[in-house]
């Protein structure tokens, strides 16, 4: 096996990428008193590593600062419990998003996500439980996996590098990257605030970088069952899922 060579700037990229998963994370997280001051510290915290995003993910990033920068806690509490909670019209669950590979049944769509978890010794939080297709805990894992081939590659850790690396790309191809168009689209249908509108459009974009990058194209899920199966047996509205894989 021929040996990792570091490279600074891929490093660099990796953390960049890593830094805008967390934040999109951190977006998605139920708006609790002082939600929107985090969001936007933590997009002012993302802005040196805009210059380098592709133009287009640029673009999109300095919409989502520009409508958090009015956002408020009470009226995004009250749209996210409209939208995205219980049986609302939205739903930030993967597996209420159906199409023909969900035919294996979702107990296994949920056991195959817990799986990428376990194998890098994380589940979701017990301090503020959801399941494990929260669209917060798969943004926060696939941060995590870029993390970890940052770490890998300045340590020189070739197999672990590779390991990230494909976890990224399956997880990607099987799960993330499966589902963000179909959220965002679902979403506009439902007259959101500009904020999560925003969001929601960073996301799919950004997950469609990663998979050009990581060379993988998901079979895209269709838009949410009328039904939200997420909420069938479940409680499914978290008040804060910013440990969701810890």
């Amino acid at each position: 096996m021929i040996a990792l060579k570091f490279d600074e700037a891929v490093v660099s990229d990796l953390l960049n990428r890593a830094g805008l998963f967390r934040v999109l994370a951190l977006g998605f997280k139920y708006p609790a008193p002082g939600h929107s001051d985090d969001m936007r510290h933590a997009l002012s915290g993302l802005a040196p590593s805009a210059s380098k995003m592709p133009e287009s993910l640029a673009g999109l990033y300095l919409q989502v600062v520009s409508k958090w920068e009015g956002a408020d806690d009470d009226a995004n509490s009250s749209a996210y419990n409209k939208l995205f909670s219980g049986e609302s019209p939205c739903s930030l669950h993967e597996t209420s998003y159906g199409d023909g590979k969900r035919i294996a049944g979702r107990p296994v769509e949920l056991a195959d996500i817990s799986g990428f978890y376990r194998a890098f010794g994380l589940d979701v939080s017990d301090k503020n439980p959801d399941m494990p297709d929260h669209l917060c805990a798969e943004l926060e894992f696939y941060s995590l996996l870029l993390v970890k081939q940052s770490y890998a590659m300045s340590e020189g850790w070739t197999d672990k590098f590779e390991i990230s690396n494909r976890a990224a790309a399956r997880f990607m191809d099987g799960h993330l990257g499966r589902w963000l168009r179909a959220l965002s689209e679902n979403m506009a249908e439902n007259n959101p605030p500009e904020a999560y509108t925003a969001l929601a459009l960073l996301a799919e974009k950004a997950a469609g970088i990663e998979c050009d990058i990581l060379g993988v194209s998901p079979v895209l899920s269709d838009v949410m069952s009328l039904k939200d199966s997420a909420t069938e047996d479940e409680l499914t509205c978290p008040k804060d899922v910013s440990d969701s894989a810890n």
